[in-house]
């Protein structure tokens, strides 16, 4: 192992802070983003999505997973189901991508 790779390991092991995976500090945002990041990908991947470039479909993701988050800003998930509607959006996205 390379010493700054030693050393780095040594600082997060050693900082309360960062001891978990979990414990990393993200904002409820960033979980939400992720969140639809990652069910876009998913579903895309269920549908066998594929642009011959798998970096530009990522980009392409997060995109539409920041689009999705900014159209929901202030969705009350509690009288709107998310599956349907990350559903819709990615399946309407693929749509539109492909043609």
């Amino acid at each position: 192992m390379s010493c700054f790779f030693y050393k780095l390991a040594l600082k997060l092991s050693t900082n309360k802070k960062f001891l978990r995976m979990n414990d990393l500090p993200y904002t409820i945002e960033d979980n939400k983003l992720l969140e639809a990041l990652a069910d876009i990908a998913y579903l895309a991947g269920q549908k066998g999505f594929f642009s011959g470039d798998s970096r530009n479909d990522i980009n392409e993701f997060i995109t539409w997973a920041k689009e999705f988050e900014a159209v929901h800003e202030d969705t009350n998930w509690d009288e709107v189901d998310y599956l349907t509607s990350i559903e819709a959006f990615t399946e309407n996205k693929l749509r539109i991508d492909v043609q």
